[in-house]
């Protein structure tokens, strides 16, 4: 049994494409084949079907099973080990979505170093989705996660904060799409939404946000918005916000942590979107699993510093 083919057979599985596996393991196609080879050489068995395109076979679904449980255990026992070690040395590996990253790492992590000297952490910035299908295959210790993605029953989830959704736009277009100054905005005066149909609009390009985005704009009788980009980097979305290109939506933290680090460009204007479906965020482990000192650590920093955010 090798642990190191283990991982390198979970990523082709997972990608289904050798040469993006190679790549996300920074090894040569030919040795991640080769890894492959000498797994189906040691159990006898073909682990994928190679044409017409490239799909995983009943032994290589089965093996996925196996292999993830054998890496988890291996991950077990490190945790164990650091933990006999007096918990001087180890690692805690934690996932949170990309734009959380700018805001919570600078919080978290140097207290967590203060606290735990000696101990690595393990950054991982993505998708909730796929931070909670790494979280259950044991790569993660903690995942920070909106509280839709967190429902796998093995989970335990820690709430750390409610963000709600906003409309953001920056000052240039307010009177000329919404009929209002943001002098009169900060008055109290509300947005014009009778011309939504004519607002260029930075849109993500999926997931919870979009879906929230469009129920916003039908509700508005905008079923047909004037997209003008698409992008899945919600700092880009409010960078572009900030040049005067156009208008989006995010979460109130986001936009408010943006407009108090930006640098130049027009004030950004936070409409909140109350009839929009506002989203927990959670701090999640999974349940049974050997918890570390030093994990439990950082869990607790995180609810006490998030909360400041």
């Amino acid at each position: 049994m090798n642990l190191v083919s283990f991982r390198y057979f979970l990523a082709a599985a997972r990608e289904l494409n050798f040469t993006k596996a190679a790549k996300s393991l920074y090894i040569t196609q030919q040795s991640l084949s080769e890894h492959i080879r000498r797994l189906e050489d040691e159990y006898h068995v073909k682990l994928f079907e190679r044409t017409p395109v490239l799909r995983i076979t009943n032994a290589g679904v089965l093996l996925m099973r196996y292999a993830t449980e054998a890496l988890d255990l291996d991950n077990q026992i490190s945790n164990v080990m650091s933990d006999v070690a007096a918990e001087k040395r180890g690692s805690v590996s934690i996932g949170m979505r990309a734009f959380y990253g700018c805001i919570l790492l600078p919080e978290i992590i140097p207290a967590a170093n203060q606290a735990n000297p000696g101990i690595q952490f393990h950054v991982t910035l993505g998708r909730s989705q796929d931070l909670a299908n790494l979280l259950l295959v044991g790569q993660l210790d903690l995942a920070i996660l909106i509280r839709p993605y967190a429902t796998n029953s093995n989970f335990i989830n820690v709430p750390i904060f409610t963000d709600k959704y906003c409309l953001v736009v920056p000052e240039n277009l307010l009177e000329s799409y919404f009929g209002v100054t943001g002098k009169e905005l900060d008055q109290g005066k509300t947005l014009d939404y009778s011309g939504l149909d004519r607002v260029p609009f930075i849109l993500y390009k999926s997931g919870t946000t979009r879906a929230c985005t469009e129920q916003f704009l039908i509700s508005n009788d905008c079923r047909h918005p004037n997209i003008l980009m698409e992008t899945a980097n919600t700092e880009v979305q409010l960078i572009l916000c900030s040049s005067g290109c156009g208008v989006t939506v995010t979460y109130e933290r986001l936009c408010a942590y943006y407009e108090k680090t930006r640098q130049g460009g027009y004030r950004l204007f936070s409409v909140p979107l109350h009839d929009l479906v506002a989203n927990d965020t959670v701090v999640s482990y999974y349940s049974g699993r050997k918890f570390s000192s030093a994990a439990r650590s950082l869990l607790e920093i995180i609810q006490e510093r998030a909360s400041r955010i």
